[in-house]
């Protein structure tokens, strides 16, 4: 069985946690580049290095928090 190298990521919704880490904003960079409808990442961090680029590129970051106060408060979602 023989996958192109966009299967099963264009169109699709992505989380990726870690987002804002030097693996984690890479990730999220690819799939947007492979045609991912949406990328979010999910980070502890507010910011790294790598935010602006993500911005730019239009990943969608939010902050890990340990709890949500309101169940509509979670990135995970599908808003």
């Amino acid at each position: 069985m023989h996958l192109s190298a966009n299967e099963g990521i264009e169109g699709v919704r992505f989380a990726v946690t870690g987002g804002q880490g030097f693996v984690g904003a890479a990730l999220c960079l690819e799939l947007l580049r492979r045609g991912a409808r949406e990328v979010r990442s999910i980070d502890l961090r507010t910011a790294s290095p790598w935010s602006q680029q993500l911005l730019d590129a239009g990943v969608r970051t939010f902050q890990a928090l340990p709890k949500y106060e309101a169940a509509n408060q979670c990135p995970l979602r599908g808003h």
